[in-house]
């Protein structure tokens, strides 16, 4: 008896888990790393791994999925689609609350069901998004590392392309939030502001000649 896997489905899903798992190490260590700068515990540098663990394995995935879609990878067809798409909604509401309950569990925190089921939406949310970016990726031939005969190296340099994803989305993510609470605490001043110099100018702007 011979090892055979003619239709490479054990190749798309050991790259898709190996993919995933380094997404997951990169994501939790980037957390852990961060919580100890930031003056944190031993312990909550654990939690905050494991925590980052589990969203980036999920949104990892996502991303490779929708990878090996695009690149043909896994044969493209309605029940592969609503499939994967399927697995991603689920996994990344899943493995959000799982973050959000093993990340508090570890630090000794209180479980907060409320705070970890909307940890599980926007998880959900940046898993079909990553789900979308990832084939797009690969649509654009920038994902080539995904294809059947990629060895271990291949999964590193998708999950290194999947983080470097990560970490612009998280830049553009800062910078919306920041725009948005800017807007928050001046838009009121800055509306103001122009009325007022719209009352002191109009007279002017009416009388010069």
């Amino acid at each position: 008896m011979t090892n055979v896997d003619p239709n490479g489905n054990l190749f798309w899903l050991i790259t898709l888990i190996v993919g995933a798992a380094i997404g997951g190490l990169i994501t939790g260590t980037v957390n852990a790393v961060t919580t100890a700068i930031n003056g944190g515990s031993f312990l909550d540098s654990i939690g905050s791994f494991v925590g980052g663990f589990f969203t980036g394995f999920a949104l990892s995935g996502a991303a490779i999925l929708g990878g090996m879609l695009a690149v043909g990878t896994i044969a493209v067809s309605a029940v592969s689609i609503i499939t994967s798409l399927v697995a991603v909604t689920v996994g990344s509401f899943v493995f959000g609350i799982g973050s959000n309950l093993s990340e508090s569990a570890i630090k000794g925190n209180t479980i907060d069901w409320g705070e970890a089921l909307n940890e599980g939406g926007i998880t959900l949310v940046q898993g079909l998004l990553n789900y979308g970016l990832g084939a797009v990726l690969g649509s654009a031939g920038l994902w080539e590392s995904l294809r059947s005969g990629q060895g271990f190296g291949a999964h590193y340099q998708a999950a290194k392309e999947i983080m470097v994803m990560e970490i612009g989305k998280g830049g553009i993510r800062g910078l919306i939030n920041g725009v948005m609470s800017y807007m928050g605490t001046n838009l009121w001043q800055m509306i103001a502001r122009t009325f007022y110099r719209q009352i002191f100018t109009f007279p002017w702007n009416f009388l010069k000649p």
